[in-house]
């Protein structure tokens, strides 16, 4: 039989004591007994008789003991303390008639000093916490358990500066406990009257007490201070190396002010160490980033090259397939076999080109270009080789005049030669062209095939020919974004057809806002189409959402408020952040907002902007 291991983290048994020591008696008697051992004898072992005789009761209510085994374990704990102390060879003999009262000046000072290194020890213990750590939850929580021993403060937001969009998102805990990105306590690095972005901009403490007036401070800072419930704010940077990294926001009353200036060195040490690791696991992230973009180009790299080997000689093949189906005479039965060959030939470069679909896209390079010189090397280089056996006839009509143009040209490049490939694909067989059939040309493998994915899908229609087509458009080049039309052009040097019918489908990428606005009564139920009753307190909540595909910009939000309800400017209104008032007309009643393009991103929550508002006391009229 195996011996029983310990749990790996029996560790923390013995730290939690320390862990705990500021919890109230109601929670340490639902703790291990070790926890409640040292959190007693904490009160046991003080000089003041109050703190003594509220150790006792709490060893009798908890642990069971009497005031006389108390007081025997104070006296035995002295008398060891003695030995202890004879031991090390240190003399504790004390001249009974020598003793002088301590008068209150000193038992301050001697309080402040035991507060210190009681602090300092607990800070240690704490910072032990980041070496197990392994994300950015765990280095936030960590912190978060260092605020609640050194200063007892449990009611706080991580503000983490989001350097590419230049806000501060606030990480709050959710319900499994885990610190996330809450997109509605978002605070633009623009106000810079805030008191986080001033403490961001200077990297030192500030707090709320200091600006004066809270009347002056801006209402962001307000809202914060009404979440957190507290009376002010008091901000510590968290940077790290000369990186600002974010800002840590304590709910405090004002008599807190002075026991957090007097700790302040010890919240930076512990705020400096998490920024360490937050900077770290950055760092971290990045580095894992960077080998994985290594590794996928270099894989994307072979890819392409062992595509562009294997494309050579399939093309090859398929070009003489192409001459030899020219040669044999129609009814051959060795036609059949040539187009299964064709189609097994375009279904290994299809599984080619998917080995390359994962490789980094590379950045464009755009360049001053001839669009005429462009053009007539494309058609040099495909005039024989694309259209020779596809009767197409290829004209040119060029502007002499063009300017040059700054573009990307491989990408222009390359849009031309598609086009002309797309053209000089035959679509159907130049023998048997009008055959009632369905056609596409495979965007994959830019060859024909009949469309059979309809209903019902037979490969014969009876009298109707359609043609499907791909239009390469790389990088919107042909087809630029916000383009409302488009022209096609069809032609033909042998039989008259005639154009019957079109469909061009395109996919649409926008943003798309959904706007709500519902009326609630003062504890948040839907009123809406209920009769409501003079001087009745009402909230109008206009809700916003970008449920689109794209970003939104210059978002605006017009209102216009009724006459028969009472509205107190600015003081009616709670905004989320990133939302503020562009104009208000009193006499008109109409209020627009101005909403901060990253409150309307795609997959963004919904928003909501409330109105508290009260309906009039009279009729009038």
């Amino acid at each position: 039989m195996k011996p029983h291991r310990a749990p790996r983290d029996f560790k923390s048994v013995i730290s939690d004591p320390v862990r705990y020591h500021h919890e109230s008696p109601t929670r340490i008697a639902q703790a291990l007994p070790m926890t409640q051992i040292v959190y007693i004898a904490n009160f046991l072992c003080q000089d003041a008789e109050a703190k003594i005789n509220e150790g006792i009761a709490l060893a009798q209510k908890i642990l069971g003991f009497s005031s006389s085994e108390c007081n025997e374990f104070i006296e035995k704990s002295g008398l060891k303390a003695k030995d202890v102390a004879l031991a090390l060879g240190i003399g504790i003999s004390i001249d009974e008639s020598a003793i002088k009262l301590i008068d209150e000046k000193d038992r301050k000072i001697q309080d402040v000093l035991v507060q210190d290194v009681r602090n300092v020890s607990l800070l240690t213990v704490t910072l032990e916490g980041f070496l197990t750590a392994k994300d950015k939850n765990d280095f936030l929580t960590v912190i978060s358990n260092g605020l609640k021993i050194l200063v007892d403060i449990d009611r706080f937001i991580y503000f983490l500066l989001d350097a590419k969009k230049g806000v501060l998102f606030g990480y709050v805990q959710d319900v499994n406990g885990r610190y996330t990105k809450n997109h509605s306590l978002a605070v633009p690095m623009s106000l810079e009257h805030s008191l986080l972005v001033k403490v961001i901009l200077g990297k030192t403490p500030l707090n709320s007490f200091k600006e004066g007036d809270r009347s002056f401070l801006p209402i962001i800072d307000e809202q914060i201070i009404g979440l957190l419930g507290g009376q002010g704010l008091y901000c510590l940077p968290i940077a790290a190396q000369g990186d600002s990294i974010g800002v840590l926001v304590l709910s405090i009353q004002k008599s807190d002010l002075p026991y957090l200036s007097r700790n302040e060195k010890l919240l930076k040490i512990l705020i400096h160490k998490g920024a360490l690791a937050l900077q770290l696991d950055h760092l971290r992230q990045k580095q894992l980033h960077e080998v994985q973009v290594k590794r996928a180009e270099a894989s994307s790299d072979l890819a392409r090259r062992v595509v562009h080997e294997v494309n050579n000689p399939l093309s090859i093949i398929k070009n003489y397939l192409k001459i030899l189906e020219i040669k044999l005479s129609e009814g051959n039965s060795a036609l059949d076999e040539i187009g299964i060959i064709n189609e097994e030939i375009s279904r290994v470069a299809q599984v080619l080109k998917k080995l390359t679909d994962f490789s980094k896209e590379k950045p464009e390079t755009q360049e001053m270009t001839d669009v005429n010189a462009l053009l007539k090397d494309i058609v040099k280089l495909t005039k024989n080789s694309l259209l020779e056996h596809s009767r197409i006839k290829l004209v040119t009509n060029l502007e002499k005049a063009l300017p040059k143009v700054n573009v990307d040209k491989a990408g222009l490049k390359q849009v031309i030669l598609n086009l002309i490939k797309n053209a000089g694909t035959v679509i159907r067989p130049g023998n048997n062209f009008f055959n009632s059939s369905v056609s596409i040309i495979d965007p994959a493998t830019n060859t024909p095939e009949i469309f059979t994915l309809r209903t019902p899908n037979s490969s014969n229609t009876l009298g109707f020919d359609a043609g499907i087509i791909n239009i390469p458009n790389p990088g919107n080049s042909l087809i630029p974004n916000g383009a409302t039309s488009a022209s096609i052009s069809l032609g033909s040097n042998l039989d008259i057809y005639y154009y019957y019918f079109s469909a061009f489908a395109i996919e649409i990428i926008a943003p798309n806002i959904v706007l709500t606005k519902i009326v609630e009564d003062e504890l948040g139920n839907d009123i809406g189409g209920q009769t409501i009753g003079l001087d009745q307190p009402l909230n109008y909540v206009i809700g916003f959402q970008n449920t689109g595909n794209d970003d939104a910009t210059n978002f605006q939000i017009r209102d216009v408020l009724p006459i028969n309800i009472v509205f107190n400017y600015p003081t009616d209104l709670v905004l989320p952040a990133g939302v503020t008032v562009a104009s208000y007309n009193p006499t008109t009643r109409e209020i627009i907002f101005d909403i901060e393009d990253y409150l309307v991103e795609e997959n963004d929550p919904v928003y909501e902007i409330r109105i508290e508002v009260r309906t009039v006391e009279f009729c009038s009229g």
